[in-house]
């Protein structure tokens, strides 16, 4: 049985799916098991898989699922938890990649940590066309605790390539919402993080990169699905006894306003302004609560105008 199980879900994108591939194999911990879920490419996905790593997948280290018909990322991953045999599971996106001590400073942290059942490293952003470098985080310490949990809650951390989870967490939890695209890695994660506890370690160890091809993101869906997911993380924190401070839920309600603003809800934007006030009187104050209040003020149609 091995250590890890790492799960790689895919769509049309075999070169850059070997360099992920690759950086795996390159681990210097190597007690895992790679799971690729080819989501219907219609590329040469399998040709070069069955080309340039024939030999571990007669070894069985990589093992290859092919849907039919496309499914999504989540449901993709979900195929992935439901065959890992891991003890841990660490999801890789098929255009990033770890550098070789990623695994084993993970799976070393979290066996050193009982107190908890996922864990994250830094990581730097990569601009494809320009090769510019951005440090994921800075200022954050490694360890473990409500800290790191009120980062997670603030989307500060969490990329879904920068992460190691306990197994029977996951299934416990339930795994990825497939009718929630995008964020659904931030409501799973946030709940495992609730659940079970969270840690960071302060070393970059994995390489996101932003293409042409990336993710592409519908602003509106991107919006409605933050709002979804938020919900969804309040309910469980509640399940769970989870105290969330004002100062997180102001806040998230306070960018909540901002974004349904930005998409032309101004009910919305006007209902969560409201809340992130009456979690927080003072920051009314504040320059976003300033800029949201001006542009409620002028109404949707003169901010349109505005806009263009």
């Amino acid at each position: 049985m091995p250590k890890v199980s790492v799960i790689i879900p895919t769509f049309n994108r075999s070169q850059l799916l070997e360099r992920a591939l690759n950086s795996v194999l390159s681990q210097s911990f190597n007690d895992f098991e790679i799971i690729v879920i080819d989501d219907a490419s219609t590329d040469k996905t399998i040709e070069q898989l069955q080309k340039n790593f024939k030999q571990e997948i007669k070894m069985g280290i990589i093992r290859y699922i092919r849907n039919e018909e496309n499914k999504g990322r989540s449901t993709c991953r979900n195929t992935g938890i439901k065959l890992a045999e891991g003890e841990l599971i660490a999801f890789l996106d098929d255009d990033d990649y770890w550098l070789p001590e990623h695994l084993g400073t993970l799976s070393s942290f979290i066996d050193e940590h009982k107190n908890i059942g996922i864990a994250f490293s830094n990581w730097l952003i990569v601009n494809e066309q320009t090769q510019k470098k951005i440090t994921g985080v800075t200022k954050i310490k490694t360890g473990t605790g409500d800290e790191y949990l009120k980062l997670m809650l603030r989307a500060l951390i969490g990329y879904p390539s920068t992460g190691i989870v306990k197994t029977a967490l996951l299934k416990q939890i339930g795994g990825f919402n497939p009718n929630l695209t995008p964020r659904e890695d931030w409501e799973l994660f946030a709940k495992c993080a609730m659940k079970a506890g969270i840690g960071f370690v302060d070393k970059i160890t994995v390489h996101i990169h932003e293409h042409e091809g990336s993710y592409s993101r519908n602003k509106s869906q991107w919006v409605n699905s933050t709002e979804f997911a938020w919900n969804s993380i309040m309910v469980f924190a509640k399940k769970y006894g989870i105290k969330l401070e004002k100062k997180i839920l102001s806040e998230r309600a306070l960018r909540l306003s901002r974004a349904f603003i930005t998409i032309g809800e101004f009910d919305k934007a006007k209902k969560y302004l409201f809340n992130a006030i009456i979690c927080q009187p003072w920051i009314v104050f504040s320059s976003i609560a300033i800029e949201n209040t001006f542009k409620l003020a002028i109404g949707k149609r003169l901010y349109i105008w505005y806009k263009s």
